[in-house]
């Protein structure tokens, strides 16, 4: 009897990945250990299930999601249903063969499931359900712990999720089972450089270019870190490898920008922000670039204008209202910096600079308690804020307290002997 011989399978958990994890207490199990053991020709799918997931994929192929979705679920829930009574079937049937032929059946279901799961894994993502989509991949490997792309869209969903590591450990299983596919390394650059490892990042793009030398955003997420490097001229000569590839490359134009703006040279940072903002007038991260090379140039004016189109263009994001409030405050426009640093924190709540530059506004408009809180606020985001102990300090002052001055003085020097001695 084949499920008899599954048993005496030894466990082999080299890895966190799931083929290597062959414990036999579970569907995956018994898929795997089946297929590695006998290789048996499996029955078709009942029809109702393998109709369901036609048009369950046919709906997502056509970005019809929701319907999508149901059609999935439903086939899904039959094809299990069917699995658990054929599951109790087969236990209470003495007859060998018709026991081997229900477990076959059983085991037919395995390979569309997991396609299923996949696939409403990919309509929940599409959906911005990120936590049903990590569900929905998890279950599809369970039932095909060798899916490939299963690993690869549950790593891309974890990256997104800003879980790194995750997004690593299921990049690496990816690339077990298909070593020479390119984009399972530049995914897993991008976890690496979120997670702030730059070397890995580096060395998987160069794995991705090796694999694929027309790959025109691995050029500039190699640059990328190349800038972050400070290694200038090996970053622009990607962002050039990338626009000769692709000319309408928006990233490429705004990264290079940015690595001529690293390098004080703004003049020519404004040329790549001006291309790319010619193919995309409302991208938010090149229009904030723009106003701050514009603002180094002594632009102010232009500088507010293109944070406030960026901010139009995304009205969530802090960043704009962020760089618009630094502009008006070295402007000596006190209230509307104000104005903007309120916006900023009431999106942000925890962003201790934008605090911190705020009580320096309120110092401006000689509100010198509401700059006590503001810095108070900021340090007890980060105890470890030299400059909000020294502003707050100066607030102390002038409000006649010169023993908390002094307390936060003694603070600020701390910390800066401590940064120094780092």
């Amino acid at each position: 009897m084949l499920i008899s011989t599954l048993s005496a399978v030894p466990l082999r958990a080299q890895t966190d990945c799931a083929y290597n994890q062959l414990s036999t207490d579970n569907p995956t199990s018994l898929y795997y250990h089946l297929w590695q053991l006998t290789d048996p020709a499996l029955p078709a799918a009942p029809a109702l299930v393998d109709t369901y997931f036609r048009i369950g994929e046919i709906m997502a192929a056509a970005n019809r999601y929701d319907p999508a979705i149901n059609f999935l679920s439903n086939g899904i829930q039959l094809a299990e249903s069917t699995i658990n009574a054929q599951f109790a079937a087969a236990q209470f049937s003495d007859d060998e063969s018709t026991r081997r032929d229900t477990y076959l059946g059983i085991l037919a279901l395995y390979t569309p499931l997991s396609r299923a799961y996949f696939q409403r894994g990919l309509a929940n993502a599409a959906l911005g359900d990120m936590d049903s989509a990590i569900d929905d991949f998890t279950q599809s490997l369970n039932y095909d712990p060798r899916f490939a792309d299963a690993y690869h869209s549950r790593g891309t969903v974890q990256f997104e999720h800003a879980r790194p590591q995750h997004a690593i450990a299921d990049l690496t299983c990816a690339i077990g089972l298909q070593p020479d596919e390119a984009l399972h390394y530049q995914h897993r650059g991008w976890a690496y450089e979120q997670l702030g490892n730059l070397d890995q990042a580096l060395a998987d793009y160069n794995q991705t270019l090796l694999l694929n030398p027309n790959n025109t955003l691995a050029y500039v997420n190699r640059g990328s870190i190349y800038r972050q490097f400070g290694d200038y001229a090996l970053a622009t000569q990607d962002y050039n490898r990338a626009l000769a590839l692709k000319p309408n490359q928006v990233a490429a134009y705004n990264n290079r920008g940015l690595t001529w703006a690293a390098q004080g040279l703004y003049d020519r940072a404004l040329m790549d922000y001006d291309a790319a903002l010619a193919l995309e007038p409302a991208n938010a991260a090149v229009l904030n670039n723009r106003a701050w090379a514009s603002f180094k140039m002594g632009a102010t004016t232009q500088a507010v204008i293109d944070a406030t189109r960026a901010i139009f263009a995304a009205p969530d994001d802090p960043a704009g209202y962020r760089n618009r409030a630094w502009f008006y405050f070295q402007s000596e426009n006190y209230v509307q910096a104000l104005q903007d640093y309120n916006t900023v924190l009431n999106l942000d709540p925890l962003d201790a600079e934008s605090f911190n530059q705020r009580g320096l506004t309120h110092m401006a408009l000689d509100r010198d308690a509401q700059a006590v809180t503001d810095f108070t606020r900021a340090i007890n985001l980060d105890p470890d804020f030299a400059a909000a102990y020294g502003n707050r300090a100066r607030a102390y002052l002038s409000l006649g307290n010169p023993a908390l001055a002094l307390a936060d003085s003694l603070r600020w020097t701390e910390l800066l002997r401590d940064d120094a001695g780092s």
